[in-house]
């Protein structure tokens, strides 16, 4: 955040930033969102929904899932939320206690450990590195895991490093957690983000006492609109349903409304267009920082960054960051940001903008390497 501010300045102050440091991409609202949205506004859709979400849109994510995945949901294990940010503070007040641990993988989201602390719990980070492709194993949960172990967070795709688990991947995990009589949370808000065909998945694949995050801000573009989802257990509804009453009322109505185009023919299309566009930006971009220095052992499978490791010899990632920004005014995020596993060796690069801005800002860093004395 500190980057980010600096960065907006910059940009005020009239230099001409590149920003690779943001979860954001360009390619802005599909039209039918939109449309829906106006639609909404124009017919007076503005008042409460139920708590749990309005129906017709918990059953345009139910057909999601039956024609994506094959995998039947009931609508009332569906939960509209205030962005997947409101349904993980949901999940972890229904699921943690006090003292209790959550398992989370180092690198890894930053936020999500903090959701253990607001209800005294202990975010516990277990270290993976590109051996595993910055994934969990059941053997690293062995290690880590205690009696004090409640269930384990992770994400697929995962940001920052783009990783994706596997359907035999994620089964092996809730077997392992289910032994253990854990839970298991499945962050999917990067769901349709991915580059193989076979990363195509779910976890609700592996079995529905997995619970599902996921949102409307990445794939379709709706960060500023706060709308997520949940799919949860059936036995958790009755209780996620009070939690939901008392702590949000109901997410956006106006959110809902527009994401009710989300799920349709034309909208699919555009984001089945944008996950196309984005594969060729990671391309470029893992080849264009191997060829200046950077290591990257695991590319991403999915999401929109590149968790590069540093030139050897290099300042660390924080200096980095802040000096490159200073610069040659190019925005990025240091590893500090995710974790506390050999964070100050890596950077992580967002590809959210157009490949002939990637260009240029890869030919900044280019002479940044180039020309600092301290590198």
């Amino acid at each position: 955040m500190r980057l980010l501010s600096r960065a907006r300045a910059l940009e005020d102050s009239g230099k001409k930033v590149i920003r690779m440091e943001i979860g954001e991409s360009d390619f802005g609202l599909p039209p039918p969102i939109e449309k829906s949205a106006i639609e909404a506004i124009r017919n007076g859709h503005s008042g409460y929904t139920e708590a749990q979400g309005l129906l017709p849109l918990r059953e345009n994510i139910c057909r999601f899932y039956h024609d994506s995945f094959g995998v039947s949901v009931d609508p009332e294990r569906i939960f509209i939320t205030t962005g997947s940010s409101g349904g993980l503070l949901l999940l972890t007040a229904l699921l943690l206690n006090n003292g209790g641990d959550l398992l989370l993988p180092d690198p890894g989201y930053p936020c999500n450990a903090n959701f253990a602390l607001a209800l005294n719990a202990n975010p516990v980070l277990v270290p993976v590195d590109a051996r595993t492709g910055f994934k969990l194993t059941p053997d690293l949960l062995q290690e880590c895991w205690s009696s004090n172990s409640r269930g384990l967070l992770i994400g697929s795709p995962a940001n920052p490093t783009g990783a994706v688990y596997s359907n035999q991947a994620l089964k092996e995990l809730f077997l392992f957690i289910e032994a253990n009589s854990g839970f298991l949370l499945v962050d999917e808000v990067y769901q349709g983000i991915t580059f193989d065909p076979l990363d195509w998945s779910t976890a609700l694949n592996v079995s529905s006492e997995i619970f599902i995050i996921n949102s409307f801000s990445k794939l379709f573009g709706m960060t500023g609109w706060r709308l997520g989802w949940l799919v949860v257990p059936e036995i958790a509804c009755s209780d996620l349903l009070k939690l939901s009453q008392n702590f949000f009322i109901c997410a956006p109505s106006i959110a809902q409304h527009a994401a009710l185009a989300a799920f349709n023919d034309e909208t699919q299309a555009i984001v089945k267009g944008q996950a196309d566009t984005l594969s060729k930006r990671k391309d470029f971009l893992v080849q264009a920082l191997r060829d200046i220095g950077f290591r990257v052992d695991a590319p991403p499978s999915g999401a929109y960054y590149v968790y590069a490791k540093l030139p050897e010899n290099s300042i660390r990632s924080e200096e980095f960051c802040c000096k490159l920004l200073e610069k040659e005014f190019v925005s990025t995020t240091p590893g500090t940001d995710f974790g506390e596993n050999s964070s100050q060796d890596f950077v992580r690069f967002s590809f959210t903008q157009n490949l002939s801005v990637l260009k240029i800002a890869l030919e900044r860093i280019a002479r940044f390497l180039g020309n600092s004395t301290e590198i």
